[in-house]
């Protein structure tokens, strides 16, 4: 992908989903400094890596994924949005000591 005027819309599609990866990661570095300067005693650490750790892991190969263009779009999409909704949910309510 080059940075530059983009010409295509599938193109411009595909550079929305790259910018929206980039937000993904900006999301799990403020969730992780949340977590971090919490000022309640962290009884959670273990389950709040054990769910973090496999949402990075999905982050990095989502990142991979977009930039070679490994599945349709719309199935990129979909799965990723699912996810996102999913793991931000857990990850929330091990910060906020909020138990379903």
């Amino acid at each position: 992908m080059r940075i530059g005027l983009i010409a295509s819309p599938e193109d411009r599609q595909w550079r929305m989903l790259f910018v929206y990866n980039l937000y993904r990661l900006v999301s799990i570095a403020l969730i992780i400094g949340i977590y971090l300067f919490n000022l309640k005693p962290k009884e959670s650490s273990a389950t709040f890596l054990f769910a973090l750790v496999p949402y990075v892991l999905f982050s990095g190969l989502s990142f991979i994924v977009t930039y070679k263009r490994l599945f349709q779009f719309n199935q990129l999409v979909l799965c990723s949005g699912i996810i996102d909704v999913i793991a931000m949910s857990v990850l929330l309510i091990i910060i906020g000591d909020l138990y379903i």
